[in-house]
């Protein structure tokens, strides 16, 4: 968002009076909003579909899900993953907390005021992404399910 990397960018991008600085600093703002979603989208889709491909009624079909260390030079388990995962998340929405933070003290720019004046804006907006975080959560699934590590 500062405006000497808008200028370089403006530079070699040839960016004239069309894409001023306000358009840019939004652009960011949006940009950095669908960032937090798509982590916490992933994050939240990958402890779900962990917990139920370990607990679930087809959790025999998915041995590697089961988390047997005494079989797993690596000492994995389900808890250990878990938590692991979670501390990364907390780290994720800490880090997020911060830019935002900066966005807000530096630039003058809140990135929650700007994703709502959007949705206001395009209402037709919310439900696409609603479906497009859906199909994320399957990509999910599907990507776990075809897991081998044999």
């Amino acid at each position: 968002m500062a405006k000497w990397v808008y200028r370089i960018m403006a530079y070699f991008c040839g960016w004239g009076e069309d894409y001023p600085y306000e358009t840019y600093v939004r652009q960011i703002s949006r940009t950095f909003f669908l960032r937090n979603k798509a982590e916490n989208a992933t994050m939240l889709g990958f402890l779900c579909w962990l917990t139920i491909l370990h607990f679930g009624p087809n959790s025999k079909h998915y041995p590697y899900f089961q988390f047997e260390p005494e079989n797993d030079e690596f000492r994995y388990e389900y808890s250990l993953t878990l938590r692991a995962s979670i501390y990364v998340w907390i780290s994720e929405l800490l880090s997020s907390l911060v830019v935002r933070s900066l966005f807000r003290w530096i630039h003058k720019q809140d990135t929650g005021e700007e994703t709502v004046l959007d949705f206001r804006r395009y209402p037709h907006v919310v439900p696409v992404m609603v479906l497009v975080t859906i199909h994320v959560l399957q990509n999910i699934l599907f990507g776990m399910i075809h897991l081998d590590f044999s």
